[in-house]
């Protein structure tokens, strides 16, 4: 072939190129879990047994098209294992090659509305838009209703189908629900202690400053008791969680609540997790030690999230503790309603924003003072440094920097690379809170058998932190870096060599 052929045949192809249309199939965005009550159905203490979900969620929001109308999309479902589903009054698919003329088949959901209704079919059948009730409304739920299954979505502009698979399950006694997130997944079961503990157990011992907070049970939520004249510590734990992934990232949904009127005269609440043989510990305080205290606990139920990353395969334990050093002061009851373990893996969160933190040297951290305790010895050479002998006990010391800016509605990641210079260091510990003391999130490493205190190379944590809700008298925040001594066994020189942070959208 000739030169001049083969330029001519590239500018054809160029030119041929500016008339080629090119088709965008619809692509679902990760839609939520969808769980199916009868509480709303049921009037009074007269158990109808009625699951149904109306306007559950907006098919419109969960589809980006690049070449097509998003109003003009067509959905349609199969269910996994059942025939009990009606959605938008229309059954299931006959299989998913017919998703792409669900509309010529009359299985267009879409079609009758963008917000879809779910109903179990399996306790009642749906005539028009009127339930037909059991014959006998107090049935119970074993023998009214086995939904519980993987149902898939597809959404079709006429030629190309996507698709999305969520669960779809009818829970007894409970509301209609949406799962919160669409990464994060539910380990096990929510422990809301209707009816019993759900495995948790109390613990209070005495110390030599405090005696145990009193325990409290109502049927629906564990609480923990303090007063107003003596110190008080005590803690509710939960049952092993096994199945853990080192590296994968956790929430913890806490639902708090409590009968103390006054924001600032709550109890402190701790609510921690770590694994069985006390390699590490994630801790998160609710507490009213700020001049404000928005974030604290009130009578109506509020919502508190913890993200974790699993440093190891061990079980996990959940923690939750109240304390109050506060006479006169702090007292009252703290609730805890609810606890939701959630996973998700580190590579399905969005993109990550490079954050600047003050280099580490005596300028851009400061070296703090604690009352009560023996501080180490503190230097800056390779890092900010902290050092005890085996000799000390009671010793406790921190670097922090505070002052840094807030993104709202951001999840911040802070890596913290650690060097030891002996096996058997005490408690590495980093910590980072807003400048006016609410929510500190903390990490701390212990030693122990076979654990991952820092060594010679060094060893990088994760520490997950949000802005508080309410943000309070001001919105920025500190980050620390800890180390607690409190054996006569232990020491050496901990050295903080590198600090990086890093934010990005809550994930969802």
């Amino acid at each position: 072939m000739s030169k001049s052929l083969r330029v001519l045949s590239t500018i054809v192809v160029f030119a041929l190129m500016g008339s080629i249309v090119f088709a965008y199939a619809p692509v679902i965005k990760p839609m939520p879990d969808i769980y199916i009550g009868d509480n709303e159905d049921s009037p009074g203490t007269v158990d109808n047994n009625l699951f149904r979900f109306s306007d559950a969620l907006d098919l419109d929001a969960y589809v980006d098209d690049e070449d097509s109308t998003i109003s003009e999309l067509v959905w349609s479902f199969i269910e996994g294992t059942g025939t009990d589903l009606l959605i938008n009054g229309i059954s299931q698919l006959a299989g998913p090659g017919d998703a792409v003329n669900a509309d010529a088949l009359s299985k267009d959901i879409r079609s009758v509305k963008a917000t879809i209704d779910l109903w179990d079919e399996s306790n009642c059948t749906q005539i028009g838009t009127y339930p037909d009730l059991d014959p006998d409304p107090a049935l119970p739920f074993a023998s009214a209703s086995t939904l519980n299954e993987v149902v898939t979505f597809f959404c079709s502009d006429g030629a190309l189908v996507d698709s999305d698979q969520v669960i779809v399950q009818a829970v007894d006694n409970d509301n209609d629900r949406i799962s919160e997130t669409t990464i994060w997944e539910l380990v096990g079961e929510c422990d809301d202690f209707t009816g019993d503990t759900d495995g948790w157990f109390y613990q209070g011992f005495p110390g030599a400053d405090f005696i145990p907070a009193t325990s409290a049970n109502n049927g629906t939520a564990l609480g923990l008791v303090t007063d107003d004249t003596t110190n008080r510590f005590a803690w509710w734990v939960s049952p092993d969680i096994s199945g853990i992934t080192a590296g994968e990232l956790y929430k913890i949904k806490w639902t708090l609540s409590t009968n103390q009127t006054n924001q600032d005269l709550v109890p402190a609440t701790r609510c921690r997790v770590g694994d069985l043989q006390l390699n590490y510990a994630y801790t998160m305080t609710v507490q009213s030690d700020g001049t404000t205290n928005p974030n604290a606990p009130t009578a109506s139920a509020k919502a508190y999230n913890q993200y974790i990353e699993a440093l190891t395969a061990s079980d996990m334990q959940l923690f939750f503790d109240v304390y109050d050093f506060t006479n006169p002061g702090d007292f009252g009851t703290v609730w805890l309603e609810e606890a939701c373990l959630y996973t998700a893996s580190e590579s399905s969160l969005g993109t990550w924003t490079d954050e600047s933190v003050p280099a580490l040297n005596a300028t851009g951290w400061a070296w703090a003072a604690v009352t009560g305790f023996t501080l180490p010895t503190s230097g800056v050479s390779g890092g900010l440094q902290m050092t005890t002998t085996d000799a000390q006990v009671d010793t406790f010391g921190f670097w922090f920097t505070g002052g840094l800016s807030f993104t709202a509605d951001q999840l911040y990641k802070a890596a913290f690379t650690i060097t030891c210079n002996t096996s058997n260091p005490g408690w590495s510990m980093m910590r980072a809170s807003s400048d006016d003391l609410q929510l500190p999130n903390r990490l701390t490493v212990y030693t122990a058998p076979g654990a991952i205190q820092p060594d010679a190379d060094g060893e990088t944590y994760p520490l997950f932190f949000t802005p508080p809700d309410s943000i309070g008298s001001t919105n920025t925040f500190t980050m620390a870096f800890e180390y607690g001594d409190f054996e006569d066994n232990k020491g050496g020189t901990l050295t903080l060599t590198d600090v990086t942070l890093q934010r990005q959208a809550i994930p969802e």
